[in-house]
């Protein structure tokens, strides 16, 4: 090859490599832009995410400011309703406050960047406010947990009583009110019946249809509880005796094994089921028969009527007659009568009395005893019992919690411990005292005057001496103070206890100890207020008077007299003397 063509051929081969190098770099070019942009879009998107950020959280904090302004405005001034446009950082706050009751009041923060006028952004968030304050309602004059309540001699309620266990009262006993005394017990059932009814049958007319009884079979072994007798009467006749008696050749024995009073005045005029709660509640073996019989006199103007069932359904038994129960000189009558027969299960919850014990309302029981109702009863068994109107087969009231719970107790302790800690045992007096947490005892000598100005927390007992008077501090004014005491309250002879000076401003005495003994009274104790045993036992006793009483179990001695105060329906308690603040209610923060 010459060299000319060699030339020419270099020449050609620098050309396409120049151009190959320029292609090259034109895409090397056009990814780096490419690259460039992403990069500058990724810095920027991540410049503007970091500014919003930013954003979010001066506007929260601006709304969040607004808040606490309105907090820290309705403590210096119930009134405070709000403010516009107020200049906070880089922006601004606005804030509502509408009153939702004299205790609670909805706030409205609305915070806003730069201004409200012509906001970047812009943020809503609302709260309840609650003032330090609680109310409490105490709807009876008494009310108990399981362990119920037991009334001595003389012993007395004016007001309604709640319980959630029996209720047993001595001699002239009385409860100027409502009862109510929840079931508390598994219900017996039905194990024998015959309800099938067409008619009924006369007895206690005259001498040869005094006593009447109806046999039955029980299919399982188990104790007897209650009967019902499907009845009516004619006039005004005497009380009957039901009487359960086993079986004697076909007829009933001559002795029975267990009986209960049937009172004439549960039955009407027209037949309806009467239920007879038994003394005694034996064992029956299943297979075997026994009879149930009405003993009673003869009056041939004042009789009964048993619902009967002339076709003889009832496959298990018979229907007999007699003049004499116990003489075994019974005939049949041809029919069977209507009854039933409740067997296992537990006896429910009772309301126990004695001679002259009074209800003056109604009296709500599974079983009531020996006790005159001036209203009306309602129960599944009674006994030796008059009332206005009965209510036979009534449901038994359902227990009731106690009125305050264990974290309004935790709260009210921490208002205490806010105030300060008393180490060891407090016996200063005469003293002013509180909000306090007392970690020994507090101990009140004799002549002892304490003002109480916030609420108490003694981790110990509290016991006083004679003639001891407790205030609370007249800046309470219409609020009720709080004295917390984890182990025993035992006071002496005379103890006054007081609230502000104004109406329904009362002192809770609370024990949360768990003992026989949590609050346990001696002479003349005069109480404005509550006494509250919430774990334990109260035993009051000569001459205690209270406004309400709590507790797992009451026990009132003679002459004990409570005298409930309508106020306690809605009775409020504050921290302290110097009045009650405002803070945000749990649970209520929300974003709009």
């Amino acid at each position: 090859m010459t060299a000319k063509k060699m030339n020419q051929s270099n020449q050609m081969m620098l050309t396409s490599n120049d151009g190959a190098v320029l292609v090259l770099v034109a895409i090397l070019l056009a990814v780096s832009i490419v690259l460039t942009g992403y990069l500058w879009e990724r810095v920027a998107n991540f410049v503007n995410s970091e500014n919003q950020a930013h954003l979010d959280e001066e506007i929260l904090a601006i709304t969040e400011a607004g808040l606490d302004k309105a907090i820290w405005s309705l403590n210096a001034n119930d009134a405070y309703a709000g403010e516009t446009s107020t200049s906070f950082g880089d922006g601004q706050f606005t804030i509502s406050v509408v009153s939702i009751d004299s205790n609670t009041r909805q706030i409205t923060a609305t915070g806003y960047i730069p201004d409200s006028v012509d906001p970047i952004a812009q943020k809503t968030i609302s709260i309840e406010a609650l003032k330090s304050s609680s109310t409490v309602n105490f709807s009876y004059a008494m009310q108990s947990a399981a362990g119920g309540i037991t009334m001595y001699n003389n012993a007395g309620v004016n007001g309604d009583v709640y319980s959630n266990g029996s209720i047993y009262a001595s001699n002239n006993a009385f409860v100027n009110g409502d009862v109510w005394i929840a079931g508390g017990s598994s219900a017996p059932t039905i194990n024998q019946s015959h309800e099938t009814n067409n008619g009924s049958y006369q007895f206690g007319h005259s001498s040869q249809y005094r006593d009447i009884a109806q046999s039955f079979v029980p299919t399982t072994t188990g104790t007897i509880n209650e009967v019902e007798v499907y009845l009516r009467k004619q006039s005004n006749p005497s009380n009957l005796t039901l009487r359960i008696a086993p079986d004697d050749g076909g007829q009933p024995d001559d002795s029975d094994i267990a009986s209960g009073t049937l009172q004439s005045s549960w039955v009407t005029s027209s037949l309806s089921w009467i239920s007879v709660d038994l003394t005694s509640t034996p064992t029956l073996n299943a297979g075997q028969t026994y009879w149930i019989i009405l003993d009673g006199g003869n009056n041939s103007s004042r009789y009964y009527y048993w619902g009967s069932d002339s076709a003889q359904g009832y496959a298990n038994g018979q229907a007999m007659r007699s003049s004499n129960w116990n003489n075994q000189n019974w005939s049949s009558i041809n029919r069977d009568l209507n009854f039933r027969v409740y067997m296992g299960g537990t006896s429910g919850n009772e309301f126990d009395g004695a001679p002259n014990v009074h209800v003056y309302g109604d009296l709500h029981a599974n079983h009531i005893q020996d006790v005159t109702i001036s209203g009306d009863a309602y129960y599944q068994s009674i006994n030796n019992a008059s009332a206005t109107n009965y209510y036979p087969g009534s449901t038994d009231p359902s227990e009731l919690d106690l009125p305050i719970s264990d974290a309004d107790v935790q709260q009210w302790k921490d208002d205490a411990e806010n105030g300060g800690t008393h180490s060891g045992d407090y016996t200063a007096c005469p003293s002013t005292i509180g909000p306090m947490k007392i970690t020994g005892n507090l101990i009140l000598g004799n002549n002892c005057t304490l003002t109480v100005t916030g609420t108490l927390w003694i981790e110990g007992n509290m016991t006083s001496g004679n003639t001891v008077t407790i205030n609370l501090d007249s800046g309470y004014g219409a609020n009720g103070g709080i004295i917390i005491v984890d182990g025993d309250i035992t006071p002496g002879n005379t103890l006054d206890i007081n609230g502000s000076g104004q109406s329904d401003s009362y002192v809770m005495l609370i024990s949360t100890n768990a003992t026989s003994t949590a609050i346990s009274t001696n002479n003349n104790l005069t109480v404005e207020g509550i006494l509250y045993a919430m774990n334990g036992t109260l035993d009051m006793r000569n001459n205690v008077i209270a406004n309400e009483v709590v507790a797992q179990e009451l026990i009132l001695q003679d002459n004990v007299v409570i005298n409930y105060n309508q106020g306690l329906t809605n009775a409020t308690f504050s921290s302290s003397a110097s009045g009650s603040g405002w803070a945000m209610r749990d649970g209520t923060w929300q974003q709009q």
